[in-house]
């Protein structure tokens, strides 16, 4: 069991809000975090972008239940904000993208029976601290987050 599997945006906002990228050439990106532990997750897999075809710096990232259209399920600035030059690509490595859930750890490992979380709330942190966001109604089961259909 996962944490979550779904897709990574890559974008612009702030804690109000996230602006996903509209270049021509991308596309969110399937990822995979790896189960809570001590409720902590990361990257469990690695993510590689397509070349980008305009310059551009990625502030903000979120995650996705779609590749395209979808739920926002929640997003976070990005710790040290990459820049890309036409024709580079963003790799994120094995790890490199750790976050913390305090409130979805229930001390056994399996993470929390069910917590739910609103839209805009504050749901964990990044390896540097930037909160992270509810993107849409959450609904956190034994350690793994999904859209909320109801709230």
């Amino acid at each position: 069991m996962s944490f979550f599997q779904g897709y990574l945006a890559e974008g612009t906002g702030g804690p109000n809000g996230f602006v996903e990228n509209t270049a021509s050439g991308y596309a969110r990106q399937a990822v995979t975090f790896a189960p809570l532990g001590n409720g902590n997750t990361s990257l469990a897999a690695a993510v590689i972008y397509p070349a980008a075809t305009v310059a551009t710096t990625v502030t903000q990232r979120a995650l996705y239940d779609a590749s395209t259209s979808g739920n926002l399920i929640m997003w976070w600035s990005a710790d040290n904000p990459p820049s890309f030059a036409i024709g580079s690509s963003d790799l994120l490595k094995v790890g490199s993208l750790s976050h913390t859930f305090p409130k979805l750890y229930n001390g056994a490992g399996t993470g929390a029976a069910e917590v739910d979380f609103l839209n805009g709330e504050k749901i964990g942190t990044t390896a540097l601290g930037n909160p992270i966001y509810a993107g849409h109604y959450l609904s956190v089961v034994n350690g793994t987050v999904a859209a909320k259909s109801t709230v």
